[in-house]
């Protein structure tokens, strides 16, 4: 039997997850436990950064509350971010409570998540779109004094649609997954904002849904979506960056960087936002450089930052950062070197005048696969200087 928890720690994929999340950390206070959520990171590493894992540290219990979007598709970054949540939890032998929410069933774990510790992990089904029972098997588990579903009636409704919303991400990335048109994931999205015109997630995802679409008249749907969502719901900082990203593809630069600027001002502890402004800058490689300094400040274990910081480095022929910059971007990494950044290695290299190592780096990158064009092409060009 497991002794009362004062702290809990829960994760959930934030990403697309707004309801459920809320909802349950408010009934585990009502019911006595000290809650910390992870904040809504839409990020571009993979890892927890080291603020969530210190809170997982301190924390008594490790809840992660699942659905059935959370779990599918695995290279997604909100999927990986919980991996890595649950992994360090595990690590450090923390109880583990998985919450099997809006349809999720126990059976799909071991297909899903990693091999658990039946010894230290526990699994508890949501029933409907009811907390009541979720909550109340909790309590009687660990203790507590469950009062019920926090407001009831605007919860359930929400959550609901948000289990709706969850269904029809599922079945988006079955299509990715099985290279399907995607059609039974719009029609999906459309009865939904049909039915709740007002759910600004509900209009987002069906523009999500169509984001790369390349015809004139989809564009418009899908600016049209998010105007729609960012009307009823301006707060949300996701909103506004694909928003952003969508100005910024149709060529409207300006307007994107206002865009993206206000999912800052929103969301400033978002390392993803700055990146992204930084890639809308162009020929002003002053502020990108200033919005990646940022971006790694907040996010200082991500690779990808490393990299992206490097390339306007060498834009800025500050050879030695940026040498440093793709160094610990491919420290970061992990011993298996990718290729892309290697060849970035080089190209820094040449620029500095080491043409010798240059050539080098590229040897080894060809030596490990003949088949990369881009290594050969520059090596091709540099052997020729």
């Amino acid at each position: 039997m497991y002794t009362q928890p004062k702290h809990i720690f829960l994760s959930a994929d934030r990403e697309n997850l707004e309801y459920l999340p809320a909802a349950l950390a408010i009934a585990l206070r009502t019911a006595g436990y000290h809650v910390t959520e992870n904040t809504d990171r839409f990020t571009l590493e993979y890892a927890p950064p080291p603020s969530v894992l210190e809170q997982i540290e301190q924390c008594d219990y490790f809840v992660a509350a699942i659905t059935p979007g959370s779990l599918r598709w695995g290279h997604r970054n909100s999927y990986k971010r919980l991996i890595g949540e649950l992994n360090h939890a595990r690590d450090l032998e923390k109880p583990v409570i998985l919450m099997m929410c809006y349809g999720q069933t126990a059976n799909r774990i071991g297909r899903s998540l990693p091999k658990l510790d039946a010894d230290r992990t526990l699994v508890i089904e949501m029933q409907d779109n009811s907390l009541t029972d979720i909550v109340e098997t909790f309590c009687d588990l660990f203790g507590g004094e469950p009062t019920g579903q926090p407001h009831a009636a605007e919860f359930h409704e929400n959550l609901t649609i948000e289990r709706l919303i969850d269904e029809a991400i599922t079945e988006r990335y079955e299509d990715e997954l099985y290279n399907r048109p995607g059609d039974n994931t719009r029609d999906m999205l459309d009865k939904i904002v049909e039915s709740y015109p007002d759910f600004a997630e509900a209009h987002y995802q069906r523009g999500v849904q169509d984001q790369y679409g390349r015809k004139v008249a989809t564009r418009f749907k899908v600016f049209s979506d998010y105007t729609s969502a960012i009307a009823l719901n301006p707060h949300r900082a996701k909103y506004h960056a694909s928003m952003a990203r969508l100005k910024y593809d149709l060529r409207s630069i300006g307007e994107a960087i206002d865009d993206i600027s206000t999912a800052i001002q929103i969301a400033p502890y978002h390392a993803f936002y700055y990146a992204c402004r930084a890639s809308f800058w162009g020929h002003e490689p002053q502020n990108a450089l200033a919005d990646y300094n940022t971006a790694v400040d907040l996010q200082p274990n991500d690779y990808l930052l490393y990299d992206r910081r490097a390339g306007v480095l060498l834009k800025l022929r500050h050879y030695h950062a940026a040498l440093a910059d793709i160094y610990t971007a491919e420290y970061l990494y992990g011993p298996t070197n990718l290729a892309r950044l290697q060849i970035h290695r080089a190209v820094i290299l040449h620029e500095m005048g080491r043409n010798k190592d240059a050539l080098a780096v590229l040897d080894v990158v060809i030596k490990a696969d003949p088949t990369d064009t881009n290594a050969a092409r520059l090596r091709d060009k540099f052997s020729a200087n």
